[in-house]
């Protein structure tokens, strides 16, 4: 049975883990996470595309050399921001990332409730080394490592957290605790089950 300090070590483990999957979720492009660009970078312009620039001898003159553009800067109206296009494999890992982070959040609610009642005495909660996966593989997706791999990250997620919900709802299950406590966790658990996404 997990102590007072340890229950709550492991909520702070998940609650962490929460604020990972949400960063990943407003950053990483391989999620389809926006990318908006204000500057044009003078490596990557065409001639089509770079700013009008004109030079102390006369004005609408376009100038570039080794050395970057010199001149001042005219506006030129035909700039547009670039913006990344969402592939569909980023739009498929997108949706995934936003049910499980979803089913997450859904698990540390029941979680806290659970600790608000009888059940906790009993040993009706997310072990702590189940929440430290948790919050390690949600850290390893919020990387930008170039090496990191999304689809079995998120593999990863789908299994730790279904096995943290299949684990509660067995401690549930032999709860002796009154079914009053018992019956609305485990309807919740299930409907958490029940909306896990295919991969």
């Amino acid at each position: 049975m997990q102590s007072v300090s340890s229950k709550n070590s492991s909520l702070d483990h998940q609650a962490e883990a929460l604020r990972f999957l949400r960063k990943a979720h407003q950053t990483r492009i391989e999620f389809g996470a926006g990318h908006y660009q204000d500057e044009f970078s003078k490596d990557t312009q065409s001639p089509e595309t770079r700013p009008v620039i004109a030079d102390n001898s006369g004005a609408g003159v376009l100038k570039a050399n080794g050395s970057g553009w010199k001149g001042k800067h005219i506006t030129d109206h035909r700039q547009t921001p670039v913006t990344s296009v969402r592939t569909l494999a980023q739009k498929a890992r997108r949706s995934i990332l936003t049910k499980l982070m979803e089913i997450t959040s859904q698990l540390i609610a029941v979680e806290r409730s659970i600790q608000c009642t009888p059940l906790q005495a009993q040993g009706v909660s997310i072990h702590s080394k189940d929440s430290i996966e948790l919050r390690n593989i949600c850290s390893r997706i919020a990387s930008q490592a170039e090496r990191s791999q999304p689809d079995r990250e998120l593999k990863e997620l789908h299994g730790c957290l279904k096995s943290i919900t299949e684990n509660l709802l067995s401690l549930l299950s032999t709860s002796s605790s009154d079914s009053a406590y018992r019956i609305p966790h485990t309807r919740n658990l299930r409907h958490i089950l029940g909306a896990f996404p295919d991969i």
